[in-house]
């Protein structure tokens, strides 16, 4: 026998209220209600920035692997509705990505689940090779490091890009919007600061880039807007305030 209504889990109401958005509008990620949503309101450029006294590929080796964990996490959420039926290639927005296994092999057609489970198997093995990511005090990185870091920042954009803008509908069913939102954020931002995306790639997300960067001015405004009124009850002398975001590479 179903559930009552009032019996369901919070995730099934959700579901009901962002089905009306249905779910074959590949322009629902560029909704500015939805994109608005966030699980913090730090400075993520600020964040990004490599710290005095921090070394360089010690920073770009711990965002990886922890950018591995989120995203890994955010796809195993929507892998269910990610089938060959409905992603029978790899894209990203209207941008089609094949599969390649080296810079010499052949590239290949493959399904989007398919080519993400081939990144994300890839990305891991990278990730838990020690001799790439020391894992022990004094060891050193290889000269290469860089290089293979930007492969694993590389693959992780395309999973994290195709969620965005191929399953946004379905994450906003599921109340991961959010969460989805300051993922990609934080990536681009990242990725950005380091250099580790080729620009001719992140330009497939250039929308969702220019719509989540317009989401969060607009939400700082506001903020800024709130403040300044309150300040002008109070008498307060208000001064601009400088706020730093990201850009998209």
């Amino acid at each position: 026998m179903f559930a009552s209504k009032k019996a369901r889990p919070e995730r099934e109401k959700e579901r009901e209220r962002v089905g009306a958005w249905g779910t074959g509008d590949c322009s629902l990620y560029l909704n500015p209600e939805l994109l608005s949503a966030r699980v913090t309101d730090s400075d993520l450029a600020l964040l990004s920035r490599l710290p005095p006294l921090v070394e360089r590929r010690e920073w770009l080796a711990s965002h990886a692997t922890m950018f591995f964990n989120l995203i890994n996490l955010q796809f195993s959420c929507v892998s269910e509705f990610c089938t060959a039926e409905s992603c029978p290639c790899m894209s990203i927005g209207h941008t089609q990505l094949c599969w390649q296994d080296g810079e010499r092999s052949k590239k290949v057609r493959v399904t989007a689940p398919q080519y993400i489970d081939l990144a994300l198997s890839a990305t891991q093995r990278l990730l838990t090779d020690d001799s790439i990511f020391p894992t022990k005090y004094g060891q050193d990185f290889l000269p290469c490091f860089e290089a293979v870091a930007r492969k694993v920042f590389r693959l992780l954009f395309h999973v994290a890009a195709h969620v965005a803008t191929a399953h946004f509908s379905t994450s906003a069913s599921l109340g991961l919007h959010p969460h989805l939102n300051t993922l990609i954020s934080h990536l681009l931002v990242f990725a950005h600061e380091f250099n580790l995306i080729p620009a001719d790639e992140a330009a497939a997300i250039a929308s969702l880039a220019s719509a989540l960067l317009a989401a969060r001015a607009s939400e700082a405004d506001s903020h800024k807007l709130a403040g300044s009124t309150s300040a002008s009850q109070r008498g307060d002398d208000v001064s601009p305030v400088d706020e730093n975001h990201f850009v998209a590479p």
